[in-house]
């Protein structure tokens, strides 16, 4: 049986680290990126079935990896779980309006 993938997008060593030992640990395929670029060919090659995305990223942030990548017909459907350390509800309601699937603080 096939293991559930995770693509796990921060920019954040540390916090990727956590996640990834965290997620490993319960069972799951985990695909590691530093940032937003490039993502939509990592996803190609990976095809996740969930991606966790940090929302400040330098570069390209996770609102706008959020827009591209749901407004791609290949990835639109795949849940998105948008994380970061600040708690600003117009940070949340954005994220949920572009089809974040949840958000996590």
């Amino acid at each position: 049986m096939a293991k559930t993938k995770v693509l796990v997008v921060d920019d954040e060593v540390d916090v990727r680290t956590l996640m990834v030992i965290v997620l490993e640990g319960a069972g799951y395929e985990v695909m590691e990126m530093e940032s937003g670029v490039g993502m939509l060919a990592a996803m190609n090659e990976f095809r996740p079935n969930l991606v966790v995305l940090d929302v400040t990223m330098p570069q390209v942030d996770g609102l706008m990896v959020l827009d591209q990548l749901k407004s791609n017909k290949s990835f639109r459907d795949t849940p998105v779980l948008m994380a970061s350390a600040q708690d600003q509800k117009s940070t949340m309601l954005k994220a949920k309006q572009l089809g974040a699937t949840d958000f996590m603080v």
